[in-house]
C-alpha cells in the first residue's frame, strides 16, 4: 500500500472534497497500513483526519477545533462531522442539487479505514482512475489476448466469471426490433 494524496476527490461541492491517505513504512514483511486519512474541503480550508492511533485532527480555515464522542459539529457549507461513540468520525457533505458523499475514518489495528458512499456527484481520484503508480511489467497471463483494462491487475487473477483476465465472451448480435406501421 502507498500513501494517496488523492484517493477520492469530488467538484461537486463548493471549493471540493478531497481525500488522501499517508501509509506507514512497510514492515519486514512489506506491508504497510494507512497511517493517517485526510479529508479536505473548502479549498483546503477545512479539513478532518483521524491517525491509525485515533487522533481525530479538524481545522476551520486555520483553526483547530476539538470534537467530543457522540458530538456533530457543523462545519459549513453543508458539511458536517461526527465523532462516533467508537471514535470513527462520519464526514457527510451536500451540494444544493441533491449530491451527497460520507466518509467514515475509522482507526483499526495498525491503520486507517476509509469507508465513502456518495450519490449524485462527480467523483475522480485513484479509486475511480486507477492508481497513479504504474506496476512493473510483466507477464501477461495470458498471451493471446490484449488487456483491454488500463488498470493494473495482479498477473493471474481470474475475471469476473472466472474467464482468465483480458478474455471478453463472445456476444451475439442483437436481432433488430420491429415496430409495427401505423
Amino acid at each position: 500500500m502507498a500513501s494517496q494524496p488523492d484517493l477520492l476527490n469530488s467538484d461537486s461541492f463548493a471549493g471540493g472534497y478531497q481525500i488522501s491517505t499517508q501509509s506507514t513504512p512497510q514492515n519486514s514483511k512489506g506491508v504497510s497500513w494507512n497511517q493517517s486519512a485526510t479529508i479536505s474541503m473548502n479549498g483546503g480550508g477545512t479539513t478532518v483526519s483521524l491517525n491509525n492511533q485515533g487522533d481525530a485532527s479538524i481545522t476551520r480555515y486555520g483553526q483547530s477545533v476539538s470534537i467530543a464522542r457522540g458530538q456533530t459539529m457543523q462545519l459549513g457549507d453543508g458539511e458536517s462531522v461526527k465523532c462516533n461513540q467508537d471514535g470513527s468520525l462520519l464526514v457527510t457533505a451536500r451540494n444544493g442539487t441533491g449530491g451527497e458523499i460520507s466518509t467514515t475514518l475509522s482507526a483499526k489495528g495498525n491503520g486507517v479505514d476509509v469507508d465513502v458512499t456518495a450519490h449524485d456527484v462527480d467523483l475522480g481520484g485513484a479509486l475511480v482512475n486507477g492508481s497513479q503508480m504504474q506496476p512493473s511489467p510483466g507477464p501477461s497471463p495470458n498471451p493471446g489476448f490484449p488487456q483491454p483494462n488500463p488498470l493494473p491487475n495482479p498477473v493471474g487473477w481470474p475475471g469476473p466469471f472466472g474467464e482468465p483476465y483480458g478474455f471478453s465472451p463472445p456476444t451475439s448480435p442483437t436481432p433488430p426490433i420491429a415496430y409495427p406501421d401505423y
